[in-house]
């Protein structure tokens, strides 16, 4: 990549800072030949894709450049030290001439100016002066990993974001949704069409950035630019309320139908259980003609802006649906109470651990929450925080369409399941809360056939009274980590007793270190995709599941996809279970580990037996354990509550 002047070439280089300045070819001395070069004499690789990028996503400022730039009035002198001056005519005194000298010190104080803004709370950060146009693609990589601020790029003097276009690739920045940009002599008219062309509004707080060596005559203009706009979102925050929650809030039982449904989806793939859960009810609602959205989100304490919030509601919404984490954990805010539409949260694990996590109080549970529990044991423990809306809801099958067999996948016995690599959370304990730990492991996992006990709290072994004294604050890591170490240790023993088979075990690369190198390389296949599963089922003799421990009387998503796909499950016993499939119908049970073996060897040898098996549970999941059932069963309790919803 090179830049040239019209007369030959002088290649461009990066420095420490991520600046870039015009390096001489060697043997040349520019410095007493020509300090100063005209922009119109040289050559870009990447302007032609940046205008391109304006002209798509910001008309105007494509527009403008073209038209009211003028190339040979720009100038650009090359220094010695490292770095450029660009000058151009200022827009603000006619006759006089504006001169931004950007060095590698100038770009290093720009660049801890961002950092200091990144502290703390996140913000909507405002980039204003000459420097931003030009420092704005070193802050790539900050503004790229930081998902939770927006940045307003602002620059007054369209010549100097010409000229940032001209120096710079910045598609990436034009076209982030995390960046808006403001350019051109009316800059507060800008803004305003920005703020309700993109629905910057509810941002909070605004930090501002000021470019070093700013004129200060005109920095009281930027504080007064930043005031304005904090003012300005906030008043069309109100108004699009107003014009938005109100209206949904007036509705009366008779004007809801309840045929729009919008839902929340994690994007990450540590959350996938909850991406599918909501992905795979979506689809059932429409199967049964409910028209559905989904609407991008994270978890892990990810706080987005408003837009999530403005894409629910503006799709007019008849009920809601989030998984394991209420609406206003991913978008704080008093204006869920003004929805008075169905809030529905469907627990896919133990709902008291997703209620901390969320830090949901006991208040926000008002009548317009429907609360689903996809473990049968779970709903006293709902009612008792005061719910009134609680329903049963386990999983289903969303693999219904059998797959077909692949014979690189065939293999007496398959197991797919998740093991964690905890030694590095471990060995950040202290000593003390090492001993505990190690302790309540081996508790949990010497009694769970007879007790099984449950996080979060195990039956009362991890609480703030049982943790040391000064790992009170840790409770939920502390807790996680005990569940996860337990499911492993559970997961390996199950495994252990089955390497005689034709195993094929896929998941993280740990079961490798926790079976150790010989028996891994028998049986492990690596990681797999949820959506790839499907064939594994559908070639295994045997599919074995082992529940993990924060289950009690429920079934996870494979298990009703092992079925659908004519498996033969194997799956430990638990009260309750036969609920959802009779012993026989669809699956093996098995009440210890130890009998494990054994009752594989059985499936195994006796293909009369397993192929009833198999037939009897496709039948009972067409038959009960769709998605379709599960939104029927959702539907028909919204249609009969309907007066509480909107009374209560």
């Amino acid at each position: 990549m090179s830049w040239s002047i019209v007369a030959g070439a002088l290649p461009l280089q990066a420095d420490e800072c991520g600046s870039r300045s015009l390096c001489l070819p060697t043997g040349i001395d520019l410095w007493r030949t020509m300090t100063t070069v005209p922009l119109s004499n040289l050559q870009s690789p990447y302007f032609e894709t940046n205008m391109a990028m304006w002209k798509g996503l910001y008309p105007h400022i494509g527009e403008h450049l073209s038209t009211q730039v003028r190339p040979r009035e720009i100038e650009v002198t090359i220094l010695e030290s490292g770095g450029t001056i660009v000058s151009c005519p200022d827009p603000n005194r006619r006759g006089a001439k504006l001169s931004v000298r950007v060095t590698p010190d100038t770009i290093k104080e720009f660049i801890r100016q961002a950092d200091e803004s990144s502290q703390g709370q996140p913000k909507f950060v405002i980039l204003v002066g000459s420097l931003a146009g030009w420092a704005v693609v070193s802050l790539a990589k900050q503004i790229e990993r930081d998902q939770q601020k927006g940045w307003l790029i602002v620059e007054p003097v369209p010549s100097l974001l010409y000229a940032a276009t001209f120096f710079y690739d910045l598609s990436s920045l034009i076209s982030s949704g995390n960046v808006f940009w403001a350019a051109g002599p009316d800059v507060q008219g800008e803004i305003d069409f920005l703020l309700k062309d993109k629905n910057l509004f509810g941002v909070g707080d605004c930090a501002l950035l000021v470019p070093h060596g700013e004129d200060p005559t005109v920095v009281p203009s930027y504080h007064e630019l930043v005031r304005r706009i904090e003012q300005e979102q906030k008043d069309l925050l109100i108004r699009w309320v107003r014009d938005c929650l109100v209206g949904i809030g007036r509705r009366v039982p008779s004007e809801n139908s309840f045929r729009q449904m919008v839902a929340y989806t994690p994007r990450t793939d540590a959350a996938w259980l909850l991406r599918v859960s909501v992905e795979a009810l979506m689809k059932g609602m429409t199967q049964c003609g409910v028209n559905t959205r989904s609407v991008p989100a994270d978890i892990q304490g990810y706080q987005p802006p408003i837009q999530p919030f403005v894409d629910l509601v503006t799709a007019d919404p008849d009920f809601l649906l989030n998984v394991n984490l209420s609406m206003d954990f991913y978008m704080r805010t008093p204006l869920w109470e003004k929805m008075r539409i169905p809030k529905i949260l469907w627990y896919v694990d133990i709902p008291d651990y997703w209620r901390r996590v969320g830090d949901w109080n006991l208040p926000e549970l008002t009548g317009g929450n429907m609360i689903l529990c996809y473990d049968q044991e779970d709903i006293d423990t709902v009612k008792s925080w005061g719910a009134q809306h609680v329903l049963y809801l386990p999983w289903a099958a969303d693999f219904l369409e059998p797959a077909t067999p692949r014979e690189n996948l065939m293999c007496d016995v398959s197991f797919i399941g998740s093991v964690f690599d905890q030694r590095r959370q471990y060995d950040s304990f202290s000593p003390q809360l090492k001993e505990f730990v190690d302790r309540t492991i081996e508790k949990v996992y010497s009694t769970y056939s007879e007790q099984r006990l449950r996080p979060p709290h195990f039956g009362g072994l991890v609480s703030s009274e049982t943790l040391p004294e000064t790992e009170k604050h840790l409770l939920l890591d502390v807790s996680r980590y005990i569940y996860l170490e337990v499911n492993n240790r559970l997961r390996v023993d199950a495994v252990r007793r089955l390497l005689r088979f034709n195993l094929h075990l896929y998941g993280q690369p740990h079961w490798k270190e926790l079976l150790g190198e010989k028996n891994a390389e028998k049986c492990f296949r690596g990681n797999i995709d949820y959506s790839a599963s499907a064939q594994v089922m559908a070639s295994s003799r045997v599919n074995l599941n082992v529940t993990s421990i924060q289950t009690r009387s429920a079934l996870g998503p494979r298990c009703f996809n092992i079925a659908a796909q004519r498996g033969c499950l194997v799956t430990e016993w638990a009260e309750g279970l036969d609920h959802l499939f009779q012993p026989g119908e669809g699956v093996v049970y098995y009440h210890k580990v130890e009998d494990l073996p054994d009752i594989i060897e059985r499936c195994l040898t006796d293909s009369p037996m397993r192929s009833e098996v198999v037939e009897r549970g496709r039948e009972r999941i067409l038959r009960e354990h769709t998605f379709r059932h599960r939104a029927e069963t959702i539907l028909a309790y919204l249609h009969s509550h309907r007066d509480s919803f909107f009374n209560s």
